[in-house]
């Protein structure tokens, strides 16, 4: 397997290490966001006004530097509190520039393992794509502790996202889940629950 390609266990490991500090890459994100992943330093990320898609700002993950075998996202960990029993959809605007591969993703994770995934590895974005709306809906269980969601550029290019939105969806919604884990345990288990949000913010990168 490409060392690029960004597994659940990839993501695992980013979602713990931001979870359990605060220090964060040499990077400016939006406020209410962070910048991690295998190779954050590789990346640029940030807010920017040439990558909106409405409004006066968007964000946007550009690869710098370094062999591109990494991937660097922009994401937040919210309480799952006032999504539990829900189907849930995130949706957000992207486009990209010659991007090996770029995807919105979302995760349920539980008090000490991950519940369920999506990170469009059955739909990453490739190459140089126009504005386009993607979407992911998930079942949130009553098991859920937080949600961790956001867009990750895996290799080299960029990719711009704005006007994120996370809200309940029509049961009608097509579940997009991809990986179910049924309580098994995580390779890279939580041992520290710092940092994790009331509520998502700054999801229009305005701020």
């Amino acid at each position: 397997m490409p060392s690029n390609v960004v597994t659940p266990r990839k993501l695992a490991a980013t979602l713990a290490l931001a979870l359990a500090s605060a220090a964060a890459p040499a990077q400016s994100p939006p406020e209410g966001w962070r910048a991690a992943g295998a190779t954050p330093k590789e990346y640029k990320m940030n807010r920017a006004a040439d990558a909106r898609y409405k409004g006066e700002f968007g964000a946007s993950i550009e690869h710098e530097s370094g062999s591109g075998q990494g991937f660097g996202t922009l994401m937040q960990a919210v309480n799952a509190t006032p999504f539990r029993g829900q189907r849930m959809a995130l949706r957000a605007w992207i486009r990209t520039q010659d991007a090996d591969s770029a995807q919105l993703w979302l995760r349920i994770d539980g008090a000490s393992q991950t519940i369920s995934m999506d990170n469009m590895d059955d739909r990453p974005i490739k190459g140089t794509a126009p504005w386009k709306e993607y979407e992911i809906v998930m079942n949130v269980p009553e098991s859920a502790t937080h949600l961790a969601f956001g867009v990750f550029l895996s290799g080299k290019g960029r990719v711009e996202f704005d006007e994120l939105q996370i809200a309940p969806a029509s049961s009608a919604a097509r579940v997009t889940t991809i990986y179910e884990y049924a309580g098994r345990p995580l390779d890279a288990p939580f041992t520290a629950m710092k940092n994790v949000a009331a509520t998502p913010m700054n999801l229009s990168f305005e701020r």
